[in-house]
């Protein structure tokens, strides 16, 4: 199994190549892109698969060209692109087998308390980041951990951000079976305004938490099979897109407290080797701290 992710130093699958005559294939499981084996791979073969990607819209000849394919396979169709036809099938599929698999779930029992489950972890959020805001100092949640890293500041200000304009326009798209685009945080976000205080943009924050608790009140269990296409993931379900919502609270929560504690990482002295998984500066060379 390999996990690709954004950067190199966090996943291995960045690095396998396309072609129409590949040992594995990409496969998507509770949000995570995984990478299995089709076949029998031998020691020190590369691994390849089919990139299938997919392009809404007219290929043309130009288009192909962009996204030309060099694998040397016989069966190679020059580009890395999926038809039009054969995309669409493989997307029918995939909403066929995800629908399959949550009824699947929900007649286990295992889907029940997913609802429940999600709204209990958004709930606490705003409560974390009030805790955080008022007590510990200004200088603390602005400053980066290291070159490229958010501030516990930032983190904030991008949770106000897709809890603006991201999740609660994904519910209701989903709810109501209509296509949704991806949100890049780098150029669509927002910096914490220098005139805001930190108390006062969890304040904010809080303010549009509860209004998207209220949206998701409406939600049933019956609601999760429904699917909606991401531009970038294809087909996802309103009950996948309810496990992204929790984690990604709780993901932006650690990746706040790393930040916080990079400095005092760097002052414990002898006991800061039991801080390895978390200390920046170690990881990535910094020395500012």
């Amino acid at each position: 199994m390999a996990d690709g992710a954004r950067r190199a130093q966090d996943g291995i699958a960045r690095y396998i190549n396309h072609s129409r005559e590949p040992n594995c294939e990409a496969a998507i499981e509770e949000g995570r892109i995984l990478i299995e084996a089709i076949r029998t791979i031998p020691r020190g073969a590369e691994l390849m698969y089919d990139y299938h990607l997919d392009y809404p819209g007219h290929h043309s000849a130009e288009l192909k060209q962009r996204y030309a394919s060099r694998c040397g396979a016989k069966s190679c169709r020059g580009t890395l692109l999926e038809p039009r036809q054969r995309a669409m099938k493989r997307e029918s599929s995939r909403k066929r087998q995800t629908i399959t698999m949550i009824n699947s779930k929900m007649e286990g029992g295992y889907m029940e308390d997913v609802i429940v489950q999600v709204k209990a972890v958004l709930s606490t959020t705003a409560a974390y980041w009030k805790a955080l805001t008022e007590t510990l100092p200004a200088d603390v949640l602005t400053r980066r951990p290291a070159p490229g890293e958010w501030s516990a500041m930032e983190c904030l200000q991008h949770l106000v951000d897709t809890e603006r304009m991201v999740f609660p326009v994904r519910l209701q798209a989903l709810l109501a079976g209509r296509d949704f685009e991806a949100f890049n945080p780098d150029p669509q976000g927002t910096a914490p305004a220098d005139t805001l205080t930190p108390a006062s943009l969890a304040a904010e924050f809080a303010r549009f938490r509860t209004a998207d608790l209220a949206a998701l009140a409406q939600v049933t269990g019956a609601d999760l099979p429904r699917t909606a296409r991401h531009s970038e993931l294809g087909i996802v379900t309103l009950a996948e897109f309810l496990h992204e919502w929790a984690a990604h609270d709780l993901n932006h929560a650690i990746q706040a407290d790393r930040a916080v504690m990079q400095p005092f990482i760097a002052g414990c002295g002898p006991w800061r080797s039991y801080f390895a998984d978390h200390d920046l500066a170690q990881r990535t060379g910094t020395r500012n701290l």
